[in-house]
């Protein structure tokens, strides 16, 4: 499954339903691992996040997205994490982009 994560992050290009099928893959395995694997798969959780903002940053649902999976799985280093996240996207979006951006954020 790690490897499976991994060959798909290495592919080119990455599009964001690939993202989100990676996300949804790491998420079930954090939730299911054991302590010893929770460290390995948070990261790659991260990882996922990571790229999937800055493959597409120019679209809000990505953002809420990966504020949502910070604030979730990692407690209060997600909630800081999330704000930087947050402050980030607010700096890119396009107009119309943080405008939807905006009113999903008063949703969480």
């Amino acid at each position: 499954c790690a490897q499976a994560v991994d060959a798909a992050l290495r592919a080119a290009p990455r599009s964001l339903g690939l993202f989100q099928t990676c996300l949804r893959l790491c998420r079930a395995q954090v939730d299911a691992a054991t302590a010893d694997d929770r460290a390995l798969w948070c990261g790659k959780l991260r990882s996922v996040v990571d790229l999937m903002v800055n493959d597409h940053r120019s679209q809000s649902e990505v953002w809420l997205e990966a504020i949502g999976v910070e604030r979730e799985v990692f407690g209060m280093e997600g909630v800081q994490r999330a704000a930087r996240l947050r402050q980030r996207a607010v700096s890119v979006l396009p107009k119309d982009e943080l405008q939807k951006f905006e009113r999903g954020m008063i949703g969480n």
